[in-house]
């Protein structure tokens, strides 16, 4: 955190000031238990190693990144104003998960979601203050690519090695390719959700990159890996999400040669990449009545709605779609079994009701408007940050939500960490760009002062950008 102080040598001489930007230790115990989240969550240990179960390894190191947070000193970001916005958002949210769960008819699983909730939410919340400088982000960025990297080659392998032992490329695109775990990469549809996330981010970090060849080649790997792997895992949500991302990318900036580049990389995945088995699937897809899959998910779709209309303020609880519909909404004679919503939508109208949508519509508000108040502080400092990294990954964040929206509206995905990720690092690059808070005779102001007016001293610490 920077703070602009009076020259003690020019009294009265405003004009006279030299930014000290205040040190900052680049470790902390905040950060490495967000850290230790990250990799427990994202390579499913305790999922690969039974015996790390009973140790609920991913809440005991997020309550030490709180611990971490609390006996840190940390100084008010000269944002505080749009960033307890995001926690009003993510308290109405919580309250909303926790009302319906009072009043869910299968308590055991509305609780144990819930539990699931919390956790979600504070992490989102220490994400946000925990990374909250220039290169925690990168450390936190370079952390998070490399175990997405870890699936994407699991599944392009696994895809290359089944279809070497003679599987048809319509029967792997109908069963998909997981990546052989438990929870949110379990299947081809939940996988293809995450690198519907990850692939427009390192994209767009890819072209915003110009110093380093290093990080170029590694921004490289990482964004052809996602796209492969989302196009060869055989979910058809993905496709529609990473053509929702391309359209995006092209439609926000027409004439920026990074959307250009992403529209044309996807194009070229779709006709050189994409299995013949996925493609017959998309077109099957167009007579939705014909294909089993497509029907029974707007079955699931039309009772989701069916719940809504019966418990329109606070649905019926976390987690309780399943059994509802099952009991109650079920198929008749169809030898029908639990299921979940398959999409994100559905999902939160049947189990949250009204409440819960509005607070996360306004915490998706709270996102886009971060990122583009982020943009705006870089370009409001230098013009040439328009071509910086930071401004590329507001951009980039943009747009995997995007991605996270229009692939989740064909797997139920509310509740996997991918959102809440996306909203706590779009905080904590928000207060790493924001500029810097003012004093002047030892009064604070939060006027912004031109920074290229007036000396400056800096630390060996970087600060906001």
């Amino acid at each position: 955190m920077s703070v602009v102080v009076p020259n003690q040598n020019a009294v009265g001489k405003p004009q006279e000031m030299h930014r000290i930007l205040a040190v900052e230790p680049r470790w902390s115990l905040a950060f490495l238990g967000i850290l230790g989240y990250l990799v427990i969550e994202y390579t499913r240990l305790p999922a690969m190693y039974r015996i790390l179960i009973p140790l609920q390894l991913g809440k005991v190191v997020t309550l030490v990144a709180l611990l971490g947070f609390v006996v840190s000193p940390h100084a008010r970001s000269a944002n505080w104003r749009t960033l307890r916005r995001v926690d009003v958002g993510l308290a109405v949210f919580v309250l909303s998960c926790l009302l319906s769960s009072c009043l869910a008819p299968y308590q055991d699983f509305a609780w144990q979601g819930f539990r699931d909730v919390v956790l979600y939410a504070l992490v989102c919340f220490l994400i946000g203050r925990a990374v909250n400088s220039r290169w925690r982000v990168a450390v936190f960025l370079g952390l998070y690519f490399l175990l997405n990297l870890k699936f994407a080659q699991f599944v392009i392998r696994s895809r290359a090695t089944l279809s070497a032992q003679g599987e048809s490329s319509l029967h792997l695109s109908t069963y998909g390719v997981g990546a052989g775990s438990t929870g949110f990469f379990a299947n081809s549809a939940d996988f293809g959700v995450a690198m519907c996330v990850a692939w427009p981010i390192a994209g767009y970090l890819l072209l915003a990159e110009s110093k380093s060849k290093l990080r170029r080649f590694a921004l490289l790997i990482f964004t052809v890996s996602y796209l492969v792997a989302l196009l060869v895992c055989g979910s058809r949500g993905a496709v529609v999400g990473a053509a929702a991302i391309a359209a995006a990318a092209l439609l926000k900036n027409p004439r920026r040669i990074t959307a250009a580049v992403m529209f044309l990389l996807f194009l070229l995945g779709l006709f050189v990449i994409l299995p013949a088995g996925t493609k017959q699937r998309l077109e099957s897809a167009e007579d939705w009545q014909q294909d089993k899959t497509a029907s029974h998910r707007v079955y699931l779709w039309k009772a989701g709605l069916l719940i809504f209309r019966d418990n329109p303020v606070l649905g019926v609880g976390v987690d309780n779609y399943p059994l509802v519909r099952l009991n109650s909404y079920a198929i008749p004679g169809s030898g029908d079994v639990a299921s979940v919503a398959h999409s994100t939508y559905i999902q939160i109208l049947a189990e949250l009701g009204t409440m819960g949508t509005l607070s996360w519509l306004f915490l998706i508000f709270c996102f886009l408007r971060l990122n583009a108040q982020t943009r705006q502080q870089l370009l409001a400092t230098d013009l040439a940050r328009r071509r910086s990294w930071e401004y590329g990954l507001a951009f980039g964040l943009d747009l995997a939500l995007i991605g996270y929206l229009a692939s989740g509206a064909f797997v139920s995905v509310l509740f996997y960490p991918h959102f809440w990720v996306l909203l706590g690092l779009s905080v904590g690059l928000n207060t790493a760009c924001a500029p810097p808070k003012a004093e002047f005779n030892g009064a604070p102001s939060t006027s912004r002062i031109p920074l290229n007016t007036f000396p400056m001293t800096v630390s060996q610490e970087s600060g906001p950008c």
